[in-house]
């Protein structure tokens, strides 16, 4: 969650050179060598199509599906038909011709199989609940295909992602990462006792209520009298109903049969819930394959907030991910089995309460917008399996739209020209600006952190200044010329990218990230221990704890980084 207390103010930037191999950035400079960049990314689009009975529809062809892109028809450019399950055929074609317009597409394997990414929440899981999923899926690992591969990560209750398993297909390697995953703690019995807790204090207002004659009644609603629930209750019966007795909270919604979308709004676990979304998502970008199918199997301990992770489903989206979430909480027994204010029942025919249903709302919802599936109750226990028989063939359809770099988010809709047939697919892609991107690179860094051997920036600070409530430091920014990827134009050795800043407090909360483009030119090759020298004045509240510094290069998918503790000191009027 960023904070606007952190928020910081760059001065104008200065490009320079230390040693005689750089020259420094003038104002006064050519047009890019690098020319003007034509974005042609192809959207992919993987369709799931059954019949009235569930079964998959085989031969269809390009002509059977119709493409709507924002409301409009769309001419689908390329079609094909994959089946995970068959054997590759060992070919000189790498890459299987699309079927001609009107045609049926013969099935074919795929010789680049499926990347699948395992996200584990432990910061809301039950240790026992959690570990008996993942035992299923160590169970299933056979059932990954020959081309098939799969990565690791998990989020603790800090807020830190740590990547347990990068992409392998190596099923020893797999089966080790998820032991070790069911090693590590869980803190889910936190939110489990907020859960209870909430439930005897409704069951507590409820025997008030009750004993007062009132059990119809907002106990509320008549500011003027003392509140009913003072009969029959404890002393503090109504400052607690004054805190949790309110319309939009939790307690209130399950007592009303219904939970309304900020249900959790006064729980303590709510600021953790919005911690979740940013990581997950940080994971699909610093994981994302770079070939085969991207598929997102999501461990949640329940996440009782489903406006949440429609973040989630769009970030999917642009990078291509069907997601598949995973109940591992379940429903609990202990609170159902006596709770007479329900939602719903589950497909097992169990009793929901708020908190669960409010939780399968949002898997549900994660897994409709990307073309997936939510695994509820006893499916958890088999997501794997299920996961990879819902990918085992489909249909993909594919689009090249006109890329604006405009941050907006575009709705997609596939159906069927043949009566009868379901359809299930994306629901939409976003059209992410550079900044955006940009910006997004930096909360990578801070939840996974960056690579050692990309930690090349070296940060010196200047003295603290004092200006008012803020402090002013200089910032010089170092970076290897080696480093930086120079490509020769003419006379003249160039580079460009974006220097993207950020400041984080002790609590790893984060300021909005300044972006600021770079061009660099050299009039001869850099060689020995040349640096480019960035200078910079930093505007920051004393509360601040971290500088984080990125460079992305124009040329490279490499990101340098370095970071430097502010070391200021917290004063008393910065707490108000």
């Amino acid at each position: 969650m960023q904070a606007r207390w952190l928020a910081l103010t760059l001065g104008g930037w200065l490009a320079s050179s230390m040693g005689s191999a750089a020259a420094a950035q003038s104002p006064a400079v050519p047009p890019s060598p690098f020319g003007e960049e034509i974005d042609v990314r192809v959207v992919n689009v993987d369709v799931v199509v059954t019949d009235a009975h569930g079964r998959r529809v085989p031969a269809l062809g390009r002509d059977d599906f119709r493409l709507r892109v924002d409301g409009k028809d769309t001419p689908i450019e390329f079609f094909q038909a994959i089946d995970y399950t068959a054997e590759p055929e060992v070919t000189s074609a790498a890459t299987p011709q699309a079927a001609e317009p009107g045609e049926a597409a013969a099935p074919v394997p795929s010789p680049r199989g499926r990347s699948l990414l395992l996200f584990i929440d432990d910061a809301f899981s039950l240790q026992l609940q959690r570990n008996a999923v993942l035992s299923g899926l160590e169970r299933d690992l056979e059932r990954l295909g020959p081309n098939d591969r799969m990565a690791i990560v998990a989020l603790d209750a800090g807020r830190r992602l740590e990547v347990l398993c990068p992409w392998t297909a190596d099923h020893r390697v797999l089966a080790a990462a998820l032991g070790a995953a069911r090693a590590r703690p869980a803190n889910g019995i936190d939110a489990l006792a907020m859960r209870r807790s909430l439930f005897d204090d409704r069951q507590l207002m409820a025997t008030a209520q009750a004993a007062a004659g009132q059990a119809d009644r907002d106990p509320l609603a008549d500011k003027g009298a003392p509140s009913a629930v003072g009969i029959a209750a404890p002393p503090d019966a109504e400052a607690l109903a004054r805190r949790v007795y309110r319309p939009g909270s939790l307690f209130y919604g399950a007592l009303e049969q219904s939970a309304p979308e900020d249900a959790v709004a006064d729980l303590r676990v709510a600021s953790q819930l919005e911690k979740v979304p940013p990581a997950v998502e940080a994971a699909m970008r610093s994981l994302a394959p770079a070939e085969g199918r991207p598929m997102l199997l999501l461990l949640s301990g329940g996440w009782p907030m489903p406006e949440l992770l429609v973040p989630v489903a769009e970030e999917a989206n642009r990078l291509g991910y069907t997601v598949y979430p995973v109940d591992v909480a379940g429903i609990d027994q202990a609170i159902a089995a006596n709770d007479a204010s329900v939602m719903g029942r589950a497909s097992d025919d169990r009793l929901l309460t708020a908190w669960e249903g409010k939780t399968e709302e949002g898997l549900e919802l994660v897994a409709a917008l990307t073309g997936g599936e939510a695994f509820l109750n006893s499916a958890r226990l088999d997501a794997l399996s299920r996961a990879l028989e819902d990918t085992s063939s489909h249909y993909r359809l594919g689009f090249t739209p006109r890329w604006s770099g405009d941050d907006r988010n575009h709705q997609i809709e596939v159906t069927s020209r043949r009566a009868g047939l379901r359809v299930r697919s994306r629901h939409g892609f976003s059209d992410a600006s550079r900044r955006t991107a940009a910006s997004l690179s930096v909360q990578d860094l801070l939840l996974l952190g960056g690579a050692t051997a990309d930690r090349r920036l070296e940060l010196r600070l200047g003295a603290p200044e004092p200006r008012g409530r803020r402090v002013e430091r200089e910032v010089t920014i170092l970076v290897p010329l080696a480093d930086l990827e120079l490509v020769r134009q003419g006379d003249s050795w160039w580079q460009e990218g974006t220097m993207l800043v950020c400041v984080v407090d002790r609590d790893g909360a984060r300021s909005e990230t300044a972006v600021v483009p770079l061009r660099l030119r050299a009039p001869a090759q850099p060689g020995g221990d040349a640096m480019a020298r960035f200078r910079t004045r930093l505007s920051v509240l004393p509360r601040s704890a971290r500088l984080v510094a990125v460079l992305e290069l124009r040329t490279s998918n490499r990101r340098l980084w370095g970071e430097a503790d502010l070391g200021l000191p917290i004063s008393r009027a910065d707490h108000g």
